[in-house]
């Protein structure tokens, strides 16, 4: 079954067995309604999860102390993709994006290989002719896309932010 990455892990919270989670998900408030999720290939049942400011405090059902879960940190949270959250109009999920083609106007920048948050924004590193690239998502930097040609195309905005 195929995942869907929501979070990240960053640190434990208190001695009882709790989680910070980063989420990475256009709704925190996902986590609230979460029963089941992946650390790796292990599934794991959410006991329960409160929104703190832009985090997310997670406890694991069974893993009563920090030391029960401090193997956890720097790891990723997953869900089924079947239990993902809807998407709203011109929203996507990162792993469908990886792979597409950018497009600006008729010119090919490259193919994107990665898509990273580090908390304020998302950023689609790409390859051009061999060179690792990026640009930071902001609003309207994406015009388009077409998962049916695998293109990932973008507005005149990308010029502003690209990186190399």
């Amino acid at each position: 079954m195929e995942k869907i990455e929501i979070g990240k892990i960053v640190n434990t919270v208190g001695l009882k067995g709790e989680l910070k989670v980063l989420p990475l998900t256009s709704d925190i408030n996902r986590f609230k309604k979460l029963k089941t999720f992946y650390i790796g290939n292990d599934s794991y049942e959410c006991e329960r999860a409160s929104v703190r400011n832009d985090k997310v405090a997670l406890k694991i059902k069974g893993y009563d102390s920090i030391e029960s879960v401090e193997k956890f940190k720097n790891k990723s949270i997953y869900v089924d993709r079947k239990d993902a959250i809807e998407l709203k109009k011109d929203e996507y999920f990162a792993v469908d994006l990886i792979g597409l083609e950018i497009y600006h106007n008729d010119k090919k920048l490259g193919t994107v290989t990665e898509i990273a948050n580090y908390g304020a924004t998302d950023i689609i590193f790409f390859k051009s002719a061999g060179v690792e690239k990026s640009f930071v998502v902001i609003d309207g930097i994406i015009k388009d896309v077409d998962f049916e040609a695998k293109k990932l195309y973008v507005t005149d905005k990308i010029l502003d932010v690209i990186c190399e």
